[in-house]
């Protein structure tokens, strides 16, 4: 017998059915919490609302692992991002200056992934040139510590005043090689906010190997990039920056939902996450009257609700 039949012929429908949708509407709502519509979670997920002075709390599967320290002068701010998911919105992470950054400790489960993707809303604000840093993770922050690790930085390559092309570069495990992965030009817009997305696959392959990374922008692709290469992901680096993470001069910009998942999502999976950000949560009635819609029983539980307020209250 179907569970909505079990819930039709008790004489305990009010209650079954309340319990019942209790755990569906946690499921659609807080069960949503880490991953989204995903499949899987993230392994880093800053929201920055939860942020102290020092801190800013990862809610990704590492848990406190995780957890971000913010560099002396680096501040996170209370303000509008186009975030809307509940526990998301109204903060973000403000890099205004070359020293600010927003750092892990080193953590071996990012060091060695075969892949991953990383996202992110971000507002480029001001610095704008060639040889950007905006985030990475690798061996140290100052010179000549080219030897381990990844990072993002804006190029202009072209020759525009303003970063127009953004690199991945992957660097090689003692040596001072690297591989670099540009997007295709205009790939942010300055003052406005974005969400980006970079899916990097090939970190870990042996000998000389295809690695690849594609460049979303708001939930699309927006170019691709693939590169020959013997180089593979190193270990033990400094762990996950945002701001200062090489050497050279930070973009400054305003970050929020900063998330890093430990696999390379699908187009369809990207698309999905941009769009779960950008949706605000329904108030609990809505999820409550969807799911016994869902149920076959809205008109019933309408019923019962209007038997429930005729029926005489005494104080």
């Amino acid at each position: 017998m179907s569970v909505c039949n079990v819930l039709r012929e008790n004489t305990y429908f009010p209650f079954l059915s309340i319990v019942l949708v209790g755990l569906l509407t946690q499921e659609m709502s807080g069960g949503m919490a880490l991953g989204g519509p995903l499949s899987i979670s993230p392994l880093l997920d800053f929201r920055f609302t939860d942020a102290t002075s020092t801190t800013v709390p990862n809610h990704g599967l590492l848990g406190s692992g995780g957890n971000a320290t913010l560099a002396s002068g680096t501040t996170v701010v209370s303000g509008p991002t186009p975030v809307q998911r509940l526990g998301y919105e109204n903060a973000y992470l403000l890099i205004d200056s070359s020293s600010d950054r927003m750092y892990t400790v080193d953590i071996d489960a990012l060091d060695t992934l075969g892949s991953f993707t990383i996202s992110f809303f971000v507002k480029p604000v001001g610095n704008f040139g060639d040889w950007r840093e905006m985030m990475g993770d690798t061996d140290s922050t100052t010179p000549p510590a080219f030897y381990n690790g990844w990072y993002l930085q804006g190029r202009n390559i072209n020759g525009s005043t303003s970063p127009r092309n953004y690199a991945f570069l992957l660097v090689g495990p003692g040596s001072s090689s690297s591989v670099q992965f540009t997007s295709a030009d205009d790939y942010i817009v300055p003052n406005t906010w974005q969400h980006l997305t970079l899916v990097v696959t090939g970190l870990q392959e042996s000998g000389t190997h295809i690695m690849q990374v594609d460049f979303y922008r708001d939930g699309e692709l927006f170019s691709t990039m693939q590169r020959s290469t013997s180089l593979t992901m190193g270990n033990s680096t400094l762990g996950f920056t945002i701001g200062n993470t090489h050497w050279d001069s930070s973009l400054f910009a305003q970050y929020a939902a900063v998330t890093m998942f430990g696999r390379a999502l699908t187009a369809e999976e990207v698309r999905a996450y941009y769009n779960f950000l950008l949706t605000p949560e329904p108030p609990s009635g809505v999820l409550l009257f969807l799911a016994l819609a869902g149920l076959g029983l809205g008109r019933r539980f309408r019923r019962f609700l209007k038997k429930q307020s005729a029926v005489p209250r005494f104080e």
